[in-house]
């Protein structure tokens, strides 16, 4: 990917911060392009068994184990069900329709939702923000489309580009290729577009934009002073328990193997009996009754014996070793990675083994609302053609809200709802109150529409009974 988009820097017209800026970026997006496709093969289930130097299967043997392991992916996805963005609210205001109608049209809860994977995956994930025809377009765009910079000293993005579409083209007309690439950097926006018809041309286009600071925001997950973009939910140790638990899995099948068709020998047979028996050697396996004589010089028949298999236990029990570790190093119940325990656990014991994983998607959250809150006053921004500095206070107290990570059971919301509506009767017939009793959007909208309908029509005709008075 990175050769096919290297000539981005050599676009015509292209300015020189805007060159320094893309070829820098280019360089940080080519160093982690392996790394990040090893992320993806371990989060697919597409890595191999290593070999330590000990072969449990020869290499010349005629035999094929195909193996994986989900683990991984497990680890990414358990956080990021837990990760679910629900809008955004304000400090001073009831809502505000600009942003409402950008959420809805750029489809942000499902789009978050599908890019806050590759976040847990590859450690960061982007958004950008700009004008498409009269509306704002709001993009997440992953590690392996997108790279970034980042400025310690403002605490956030200093530059980054993000591939913005790819096509199928004269000379890619079987594969979608990067036609298209936005360079973000403060006040301005480049679109570096590739010919259609010639790989190596492309061509730049600068647009000035009113503010100090990129219209480009990071999601980071886990930073530090090392990694400042964030750190991958598929660590060295999860890795390293991935690759053993394949290892044990592979010599699992092969012990399996032995143990279901444990090797017999036969002893003391003729020639003739040899011959007869050394092409059919898994029919005479498998035969109810063996029959043989005596050898007419000796008067000796044939001793059929058994060597004695080893039992697949101890490599099961390495595995469920090897899953309570990946449970430790993860906070992922051992349950979730097809651990069974001989006595099932009660409800406060599984609670309890959720609870650092719920503590980690808090902190999840917390870090991406602050992001998104920073994508939100840039879409009012330039929703209303003016520089971020010019947002007002009632929009500066956006919000991005996040449901429960705890992911409560439906009876135990709606339980709570009523009890606090008990005691606070303004509570009942909120939006957040049909919320908590398991209501989606659209149906709370009708209700809360009928309702309005009613107390309409009521008072229509209270007025007009009191008329006729």
């Amino acid at each position: 990917m990175t050769n096919s988009i290297s000539g981005a820097k050599r676009a015509k017209y292209l300015k020189k911060p805007q060159q320094d800026a893309i070829e820098a970026l280019l360089d940080v997006y080519s160093k982690v392009s392996k790394r990040n496709a090893l992320l993806e093969d371990y989060y697919e289930g597409d890595v191999m068994v290593k070999d330590i130097g000990i072969d449990v299967l020869p290499r010349d043997a005629d035999v094929h184990v195909d193996l994986s392991c989900n683990w991984p992916e497990k680890a990414v996805d358990a956080l990021a069900n837990r990760s679910r963005f629900d809008g955004f609210v304000f400090k001073d205001l009831e809502s505000n329709p600009v942003l409402d109608r950008i959420v809805k049209d750029n489809h942000l809860a499902t789009d978050y939702k599908r890019h806050v994977i590759g976040q847990l995956k590859r450690g960061c994930m982007f958004a950008t923000v700009g004008r498409m025809g009269p509306g704002v377009n709001v993009r997440f765009h992953g590690a392996d489309s997108a790279a970034g910079i980042w400025d310690e000293l403002h605490g956030r993005l200093g530059s980054g580009f993000v591939i913005a579409n790819r096509a199928r083209t004269a000379y890619s007309p079987h594969r979608a290729v990067p036609v298209q690439i936005n360079l973000h950097m403060p006040g301005s926006v480049t679109e570096i577009r590739r010919s259609f018809q010639n790989p190596g041309e492309w061509v730049a286009d600068t647009q000035l934009q009113p503010n100090d600071c990129p219209l480009m925001v990071a999601f980071r997950f886990r930073p530090t002073d090392s990694k400042p973009l964030g750190s991958t939910r598929i660590t060295k140790a999860v890795r390293d328990l991935t690759d053993d638990v394949l290892r044990v899995r592979l010599a699992l099948a092969v012990s399996t193997a032995f143990y279901a068709v444990p090797q017999k020998y036969l002893l003391g047979l003729t020639d003739e009996q040899y011959d007869s028996l050394i092409g059919s050697k898994w029919s005479t396996y498998i035969n109810s009754v063996f029959m043989s004589t005596r050898d007419g010089a000796t008067g000796e028949v044939p001793k059929l014996g058994q060597l004695q298999a080893n039992s697949p236990q101890a490599l099961i029990d390495l595995i469920r070793s090897d899953a309570a570790l990946f449970a430790g190093a993860t906070s992922v119940p051992l349950n979730s990675l097809g651990i069974i325990q001989d006595n099932p656990s009660s409800a406060e014991a599984i609670e309890a083994a959720r609870a650092d994983l719920i503590d980690v998607a808090n902190d999840l959250n917390d870090d991406n609302a602050a992001s998104l809150r920073d994508v939100a006053i840039m879409a009012m921004a330039v929703a209303s053609n003016k520089p971020i500095s010019y947002i007002t206070d009632e929009e500066a107290g956006v919000e991005a809200h996040f449901k429960d990570p705890r992911i409560a059971s439906m009876a135990a919301q709606a339980d709570a709802a009523c009890k606090i509506a008990a005691v606070d009767e303004g509570f009942a017939g909120t939006d957040v109150f049909y919320e908590m009793n398991g209501f989606d959007s659209a149906t709370i909208t009708r209700i809360q529409a009928q309702k309005r309908r009613t107390m309409g029509m009521n008072l229509l005709a209270s007025a007009a009974g009191q008329a006729d008075e």
